[in-house]
């Protein structure tokens, strides 16, 4: 199977049978399956947090016309809908990530950035970029938005990023009523949704240096070996122990090597640690 664009409707005519399949499915009918449908239809229900309420609050949302004519695209393999191979005017590529099963398409450094900060983040289990769609009505005709990334947390919480260099990239107000709607749909389908710039990825230069350290090293073997030395070192030293005294456990011989697994495993979920702040051989983490 090929991953092209979602919208490329000429290539995926070329490819046929080829092409990864796209499933449009009704957002009425993912609002049927949701555990609790009486909650999200709630009109009182505060619509998420921080930016989006203030968008929400601004704009006239029609929720009655919106919801039930609106659809939520998706690949039928769990991968991206908007794909490209470069030729645009700002920096693009892609990034092997672990937490995507593979490459993730980013258009923008800050896009990379949020890909890169939820590879090494502990909380989430997940991640996609640009993965889901929504098409709904928008004054006299309908309009289409595919999102930057989409991360799954260990809690089992769904969130929709957008991001955006600063506050100017939400300027065009059409743009703004178009993310309040899409605010609005995905609560109701109990995704969160969130608007994200490019200053609050990272919360200093350290954090944003230890994340693309830890992202590098999130595909290093780690052998059945090293996964019975992790449990020996949990059971024999308490699950907390320091950076340092892990890496030696894990490979007494070559520290180096200790080190880079203890940052793969980071990346796999095993080992907990603050990425915001310098690190050093003290420096404490938690064995999982």
């Amino acid at each position: 199977m090929i991953q092209t664009h979602w919208r490329a409707t000429g290539a995926r005519r070329q490819l046929g049978d080829r092409a990864v399949p796209v499933q449009g499915t009704d957002v009425a009918q993912l609002l049927v399956r949701s555990p609790r449908p009486d909650h999200y239809l709630d009109e009182g229900h505060e619509a998420l947090a921080g930016r989006i309420r203030r968008l929400v609050r601004e704009t006239d949302v029609d929720v009655a016309r919106c919801v039930p004519l609106a659809r939520m695209y998706r690949a039928a393999n769990d991968g991206p809908l908007r794909t490209m191979s470069g030729a645009l005017p700002h920096e693009n590529g892609w990034i092997p990530l672990h937490k995507a099963r593979g490459l993730a398409h980013w258009q923008g450094v800050a896009q990379r950035g949020l890909l890169v900060r939820g590879e090494s983040d502990f909380s989430i289990e997940r991640i996609a970029s640009e993965s889901v769609a929504l098409e709904f009505p928008y004054q006299d005709g309908t309009t289409t938005l595919t999102f930057d990334v989409e991360t799954w947390g260990a809690d089992g919480t769904r969130t929709v990023w957008e991001v955006k260099r600063d506050e100017r990239d939400l300027a065009d107000r059409d743009y703004r009523h178009a993310l309040a709607i899409a605010a609005e749909i995905f609560r109701r389908c109990a995704i969160g949704f969130g608007v994200i710039f490019r200053d609050e990825i990272f919360t200093s230069r350290v954090h944003r240096a230890n994340a693309e350290i830890f992202a590098a090293r999130a595909f290093v073997r780690i052998d059945r070996k090293h996964v019975d030395r992790l449990e020996n070192a949990a059971i024999r030293r308490g699950p907390r122990c320091a950076y340092g005294e892990l890496a030696e456990a894990l490979e007494p011989d070559a520290p180096n090597f200790g080190a880079a697994l203890v940052q793969a495993l980071a990346v796999r979920r095993r080992v907990e640690i603050d990425l915001t702040g310098r690190l050093h051989a003290d420096t404490p983490l938690n064995i999982h």
